[in-house]
This record gives C-alpha cells, structure tokens and sequence, in this order.
C-alpha cells in the first residue's frame, strides 16, 4: 500500500540536503560549520528511504509525519539555500570581515538548531518505522520458510 510519500521524495530531498552540504562546504566558515549537521540530516534521510524501500506500507499517524516532516525540512534547506545565495553576494568589498562574520552568526545559528532538530525528529520516526517493519519482514522470512518446509518435506 503506497501511502503518499515514497522514496522518491526522500531521494528528492536527500540530493536536495547533499547540494546544500557541498555549498556550504564550499562557503565561508560560518556555512562550514553546519557542514556537518547538513551530513546527518543527509545520512538520516538516507536510512529513511532504505526503511520506506523495505515497506512502503505506514499507518496513517506516520505516515502524517513523514509528510509533515518532509515539508519543514524542504522549508529549512529552501531557506538556506537563500541564506547562502544571499550571503555569497555581499560585496566583500564593501563589507568588513566583522560585519559578514556577525551576519552568518546571528542568521545561520537559528537555521543550525532547526536542522539539528530536523535530523533528531527524522531518526526518531526512523526509529518508529523500523519497530514496524522488522516484524513484518521476520513474518514474511517465516512464512517464506514454512512454505518451504511444506514444499519440501
């Protein structure tokens, strides 16, 4: 049973989250900083659409949240995808290193707390999903045996 978000969204905001991380890993040093918090967000994402890959099968209340969850996080990387066009254009010039280095911190601080609980929330419902999908992978790999057994006696 499809359930409205699949891997393919997933895959769409994985690469999404790994374009934003090369960005910033190729920004100035405040970018740089959540380099790493982009990372886990990435790899989190990625053991959500391993899970959704084994059963795409999820009771609606997760189901709610994943879609909920997908679109806060499409929200935060859009916004800081324009935090980063934005910052790349100051005129250096025209701008003291203080000034730039001031205008990161205060902006970039509030968007690494909102990846940070992005990440927490998507490996909590990582978490939920994988105590649903493991029984019933271990249901299907027994009755794969007893068929088996009955075939082959």
């Amino acid at each position: 049973m499809s359930f409205g978000i699949g891997t393919g969204d997933i895959i769409v905001l994985a690469t999404l989250t790994w374009k934003i991380y090369r960005l910033c890993k190729d920004s100035s040093a405040e970018f740089q900083r959540i380099s790493n918090d982009i990372q886990a967000l990435h790899t989190a994402l990625l053991e959500t659409k391993e899970l959704l890959d084994e059963n795409e099968s999820l009771n609606p209340k997760r189901r709610d949240r994943l879609l909920e969850l997908e679109k806060r996080i499409l929200d935060t990387l859009r916004e800081l995808e324009s935090m980063l066009e934005k910052y790349e254009s100051l005129p250096t010039p025209a701008q003291t290193a203080w000034d730039r280095m001031r205008w990161g911190l205060q902006d970039v601080s509030a968007i690494r707390d909102r990846l940070l609980a992005l990440t927490m929330d998507v490996q909590v419902l990582n978490q939920l999903i994988s105590k649903y999908v493991i029984p019933l992978i271990a249901s299907r790999a027994n009755s794969l045996v007893l068929t088996s057994l009955l075939a082959h006696p």
